[in-house]
């Protein structure tokens, strides 16, 4: 079975909801997600501890035995510098100039506004 391809999107998700708390310098992030009635919940701390904290069925009497995937996300989960660079990345402001790649004013006015400049 193609674990990737089923569980990364899980991964995925948990990185991109997760949320910082800071305190006196250290950080720490947690995320939270379904995927239909299942809870998948992280933990990212600056030290570099990364952890699956719980994955957990919904219905106590349909108890199913998720050990081997809450393993499998724990393992791929994004480590803490990882994750600290995509919340830095995302704290940054937008700028046209950098995402495009214009050398100079007269480039992007040339993209923006094409030949109708002349």
């Amino acid at each position: 079975m193609d674990y990737k391809r089923i569980l990364q999107p899980i991964c995925d998700r948990l990185a991109e909801d997760a949320e910082f708390e800071t305190d006196m310098g250290t950080w720490e992030a947690t995320s939270s997600t379904y995927v239909g009635d299942v809870l998948f919940s992280a933990r990212w701390k600056s030290n570099g501890l990364v952890e699956l904290v719980d994955c957990l069925h919904d219905v106590p009497h349909d108890y199913r035995d998720l050990s081997n995937v809450g393993d499998w996300i724990e393992e791929h989960l994004c480590d803490s510098d990882d994750l600290a660079e995509m919340h830095e990345d995302a704290l940054k402001p937008y700028d046209e100039w950098d995402e495009h790649g214009f050398r100079d004013a007269q480039d992007y006015y040339h993209w923006r506004f094409g030949n109708s400049l002349r």
